[in-house]
C-alpha cells in the first residue's frame, strides 16, 4: 500500500519486482491556499485517491479497482455480541464478560443452526428434482417456500425449472376452490363466529365489558357479511312518462267529429 503524503511533482515513478511504473500526481490547496495536498490519480479508473494497492501483482491502483474494502465493515457484522467481547476492556468484571462470551456462543450456535437448517433443506430439494420418483417433496418445498414468501421465479431458477411447472404444482398442492368449498369455508367460519359469540356475548352482558361488547358488534358485522344480509337491495327503476294534455286544435277537431 503506498501513500500521497510528501510527493511533490506531477507524476511519481514506482519500482517493484522489477518493474516500473508511473502514477499521475494531482495537488490541492488546503490551510487558505498556504499548504499543497497531494493525489493519486488511479492508472485504471482516474479517480483520486491518497492510497494505492497492489493487484494481484500486476500494478497499483485505488481500493475500489482492486477489489478491497474496509475492515470494519465485515468485522463480527452478524454477531454483536462477539464484537462487543473483542474491544472489552480489561478491567471489566470476570461476570460481565464471561456473561457476554456466553451471549456470543448462544448467537453463533444459532446462526449455524440456521444454516445447516437451510443447507438441508436445499440439499433435499435438489435431490427431489433429480428423483423422478419425489413429486411430493418437491411440490410441499415449492409450497413452503411461497408461503415463506418467495417468489414463483426465484423457486424455479433453485429448482431449475419453469415458472409454469412451480404454478403446476401448487395447483396439485392447494385445494380446489369452487362453490361447494366456499360453502364448506363459510359454514366453518359461521361455526366459529357463534363460538366465539357465545362466549365474548355473556362475558359483555355479565361484567359489562365493554371490549367484550365491541367483539360483539365486530362477529355480528363479520356474519351479516358473509350471509350476504348487508348487500344492497335490487331495484327496478321504471320512468313513467306524464301523459300529455290534448291541444286545441285536437279538442276542436274531436268535437266536430263527434257532431
Amino acid at each position: 500500500m503506498l501513500r500521497s503524503g510528501g510527493l511533490r511533482g506531477s507524476q511519481v515513478t514506482i519500482a517493484y519486482n522489477g518493474r516500473t511504473q508511473i502514477v499521475a500526481l494531482e495537488h490541492e490547496w488546503t490551510m487558505g491556499e498556504r499548504r499543497q495536498r497531494p493525489w493519486f490519480r488511479c492508472p485504471d479508473c482516474n479517480r483520486r485517491c491518497r492510497l494505492l494497492h497492489e493487484k494481484d501483482g500486476a500494478g497499483f491502483v485505488c481500493r475500489l479497482c482492486s477489489g478491497y474494502d474496509y475492515s470494519c465493515r465485515h468485522r463480527s457484522r452478524a454477531l454483536p455480541a462477539l464484537k462487543r467481547v473483542r474491544r472489552v476492556k480489561p478491567g471489566l468484571p470476570h461476570r460481565a464478560l464471561a456473561r457476554e462470551r456466553i451471549i456470543a456462543e448462544v448467537e453463533i450456535a444459532r446462526l449455524l443452526r440456521a444454516t445447516v437448517s437451510d443447507l438441508e433443506r436445499r440439499a433435499k430439494a435438489r435431490q427431489a428434482m433429480t428423483d423422478p420418483t419425489s413429486d411430493d417433496g418437491r411440490d410441499d418445498f415449492i409450497l413452503q417456500e411461497r408461503l415463506g414468501g418467495r417468489s414463483a421465479r426465484s423457486i424455479s431458477k433453485e429448482l431449475r425449472c419453469t415458472v409454469g411447472e412451480v404454478d403446476a404444482s401448487l395447483d396439485r398442492t392447494l385445494p380446489k376452490i369452487d362453490n361447494d368449498a366456499r360453502r364448506r369455508y363459510v359454514a366453518l367460519d359461521m361455526n366459529r363466529l357463534d363460538r366465539l359469540l357465545e362466549t365474548f356475548y355473556k362475558r359483555a352482558i355479565e361484567n359489562a365489558d365493554a371490549q367484550a361488547g365491541l367483539l360483539v358488534v365486530k362477529i355480528l358485522e363479520r356474519r351479516a357479511s358473509l350471509l350476504g344480509l348487508d348487500s344492497p337491495q335490487k331495484l327496478d327503476i321504471v320512468q313513467v312518462q306524464p301523459q300529455e294534455a290534448p291541444q286545441g286544435h285536437d279538442r276542436i277537431f274531436e268535437i266536430d267529429h263527434a257532431d
